[in-house]
């Protein structure tokens, strides 16, 4: 693929795959620093592709924003 190297597209696809994805687990899926991850998913979030969710006091957990869920269907059919 084309833009298979690219960290927002792994960070997509991770999203993707999973209901929602605390930072901690979606950086050991795409293989960097959660602090190099975090800018990629600040990005994101600003570009309303992936949202973030305050699940509990220290927990923030992302998800694909719901415009993007027929990524979910793509990605799962592959």
């Amino acid at each position: 693929m084309v833009f298979k190297d690219d960290v927002r597209f792994k960070i997509i696809e991770v999203l993707a795959c999973r209901e929602a994805v605390n930072l901690r687990a979606l950086s050991r899926a795409v293989g960097m620093h959660h602090k190099n991850v975090r800018r990629y998913l600040d990005e994101l979030v600003e570009k309303g592709v992936v949202k973030s969710v305050q699940v509990s006091s220290a927990t923030v957990v992302y998800r694909l924003n719901d415009d993007y869920n027929f990524l979910m269907e793509l990605f799962r059919s592959a």
